[in-house]
């Protein structure tokens, strides 16, 4: 049936083939698309999204490391308030630092130019040469500055050192030939037997023992770093060498660590033992105007009680004897033994020699 709605919609047909024909369109309707055109389409879109991810990173980071800076500087600013309501006389960190700096700049430029001490071979070769490489280090000297400097420093025996060595030697052959002529690494042996050796003598102080003990051990045993690595071994021999007996069973009871310990131990039972036996090491001169014989001896036992009272109670042994003079029993002679008497022994008992007085009471006519 043709009715109105019909005929509209063929009219509608009719002008857009119409269009179509007028624009030229000669694109196949059902054409293909190749691989190739696929991945530059996909290569377009990946290039483009990653470029704003990329954009969108990067202004993300600033904005975060703005807040980071702002949040420290927030911060910092907070606690100098702080520190300046609690610690107003406290300087801040940058002023601090710059102070710090300044005086040792100026300390620098008045110290200047250090010059090394001599060297005569008489001292020990470790401890110039660690004070050298400081001198050398503040002076910023080379190797060659370094080697004239040494050499200039030498003297006495270490001076013939150079003797020993090229016409022009370097620093380091300086040190090895030093090293080897007065260095303790090549006398460990030495120093260890020196160290067993090693007791405390008369009149030396414990804490001078106990610094020679410490330098035998460093110098017997080089190649440790520190005594802290035989430790055990040092406390032992200081320990050992403390010439007064009780006080050496009483510092090796308290079971000293290190060295430190073993000398706070061994002084501080020292001053105890002292406290609680004084010993008198020599009496007082008596002067020309105190009383001498049995008032002066008073006087020096009422002054004295522990030197008296030691003296009182010495062993019969340490007593002085005189000459012995031995008694014959068989002829009642002084001067020999009854082994050596030069008279015949009497076989009769009623013969034997008696005493003088014996013999006078015994003779006739005594009994009136």
């Amino acid at each position: 049936m043709d009715t109105r709605s019909t005929r509209r919609q063929g009219l509608v047909e009719s002008e857009g083939d119409a269009n179509r024909v007028e624009e030229g369109d000669d694109r196949a309707p059902n054409q293909p698309v190749t691989v190739d055109q696929l991945n530059a389409l996909w290569e377009d879109q990946r290039s483009s999204i990653m470029a704003d991810m990329e954009a969108q990173r990067a202004a993300c980071l600033a904005n975060m490391e703005a807040q980071r800076t702002a949040s420290l500087a927030d911060m910092t600013q907070m606690f100098q308030d702080m520190l300046s309501q609690f610690m107003p006389n406290h300087p801040n960190q940058a002023n601090q630092s710059s102070q710090e700096h300044q005086p040792r700049s100026v300390e620098e430029t008045k110290l200047g130019k250090l010059k090394p001490g001599k060297y005569d071979g008489g001292s020990e070769w470790e401890s110039y040469f660690h004070q050298f490489e400081m001198i050398a280090r503040h002076n910023a000297w080379d190797e060659s500055s370094k080697a004239s400097s040494l050499a200039a420093a030498l003297s006495g025996t270490a001076l013939e050192v150079i003797t020993e060595v090229d016409d022009s030697p370097s620093y380091n052959d300086l040190v090895v030939a030093l090293g080897k002529r007065f260095g303790t690494r090549h006398q460990a042996q030495r120093h260890l037997t020196l160290l067993y050796a090693r007791v405390q003598q008369p009149k030396e102080h414990l804490r001078a023992f106990h610094q020679s003990i410490h330098d035998l051990a460093r110098k017997a045993w080089p190649s440790a770093a520190r005594i802290g690595a035989i430790e055990d071994v040092v406390v032992f021999h200081f320990m050992r060498g403390i010439k007064d007996l009780n006080l050496r069973d009483k510092v090796m009871c308290a079971g000293p660590k290190t060295m430190e310990e073993a000398l706070d131990a061994a002084l501080r039972l020292e001053a105890v033992q002292q406290l609680t036996h004084p010993q008198v090491v020599s009496r007082r001169i008596v002067r020309d105007d105190e009383t001498t014989g049995e008032d002066g001896e008073l006087a020096m036992n009422a002054r004295y009680p522990v030197a008296r009272t030691t003296e009182k109670f010495r062993p019969r042994s340490d007593r002085p004897v005189g000459p012995w003079h031995p008694r014959c029993w068989r002829c009642n002679t002084i001067g020999h033994l009854a082994r050596d008497c030069p008279h015949p022994p009497v076989r009769d008992r009623a013969h034997l020699a008696l005493p003088a007085s014996r013999e006078a009471g015994n003779e006739p006519g005594s009994d009136q």
